[in-house]
Formats: C-alpha cells, structure tokens, sequence
C-alpha cells in the first residue's frame, strides 16, 4: 500500500473521481505516477477537505503486483532481411515478458526474432497464407495469434519451430531479427 495527495478542481471532478475510485472492482486500476505505472485497488479513501475551491482526498493504493512497471513502449521498426533492436528492461523485476506485433510484406514467409542477450528466440516459418501474415506474439500466455481473422485463436503456433518465447532480462537486451523478406 501506499498512500498519495491528488487535487480535485471543480465540482464535476468529483463525479469523475468517484467513478474511477468506485469503479469496476473486478478489474484493476492503472495508477501513473510520473513514469512509473501501478497496478492495483483503492481500498481507503479518506475524507474530502476543501481549501480554496479545490479539493483535497487521501487515498490509498492496495497494489495487485509486488512490482513497479514503466509506461508500455510502443516501437515500430521496418526490417529488411535483418535488423538488430535494442531494447532496455528498467524494472525491478529481473524478467518482462514481451507482445510483439509482426507482418510480414510481400513474399516474406519466415520470421526468427532471438534476443541475443538470453539465447531465447521465436522462428515461425512457411508462412504463406497472406490472410496469416499479421500476427500477434505474447510471451506471456505463449500465444501466437491471427490480427486478421474474427476470431482470435492460436491458430498460428502451426508455423512455429519451437516452443521458446521472447522475454527481456534486466538490463540491455539485443534483439536479432531475420526475415527471408521484408516485415
């Protein structure tokens, strides 16, 4: 838990506090706190003081995960044969897992993303339906799914060559990826 001084201006922000703050409680809040984001319930509110037309609450924050998270970075990248990333892990924790987006252009049929720092690597391969070129890889719940289908199943771990999935280790992670093509 931990506990935070946040200033409310006018009445209507009172409505739109206590929806967030009463919300949905089968779901978790997104506290961010400068570029740290947490994840978790308000479990006490305190009382409302005003002081000059603006309000003043304390709240505190039961935090789901014993983790601090950064904001989610999003970064495309264009790669033409191969390409080396660079990516930095910066939490407390000593492993993230990874969501990677690809789509494959053109004739491109395989894809092999290794982070060379861990030895881990994705490769899918003979990927030539072009309504399967657009996917969605989740290291956490080891899926691989279709961007272009209704349905989102894991259809596409037909393609993959192994059953490794990406993860970043604390730290700066290199990550290679070779496409027989453009993604």
């Amino acid at each position: 838990d931990f506990a935070t001084l946040m200033s409310v201006a006018g009445t209507n922000d009172y409505d739109i506090l206590a929806k967030w703050l009463y919300g949905n409680s089968n779901s978790y809040d997104i506290l961010n706190v400068g570029d740290k984001v947490y994840y978790g319930h308000f479990s006490d509110v305190g009382e409302l003081k005003e002081y000059r037309n603006c309000g003043y609450i304390t709240l505190t924050f039961q935090m789901a995960s014993p983790y601090v998270y950064s904001n989610i970075i999003n970064a495309e990248y264009y790669i033409n044969k191969q390409k080396i990333i660079t990516l930095e892990n910066k939490s407390i924790t000593d492993i993230l897992d990874m969501d990677i987006e690809v789509e494959l252009l053109d004739n491109a049929s395989s894809i092999v993303i290794k982070n060379v720092t861990t030895q881990e690597s994705v490769s899918l391969q003979g990927i030539t339906k072009a309504e399967d070129k657009h996917f969605y890889i989740k290291s956490d719940d080891m899926t691989i799914t279709n961007m272009n289908r209704q349905y989102k199943d894991n259809i596409m771990i037909d393609y993959l060559q192994n059953d490794e999935f990406l993860k970043l280790r604390y730290g700066v992670n290199k990550l290679k990826v070779v496409v027989n093509g453009k993604a």
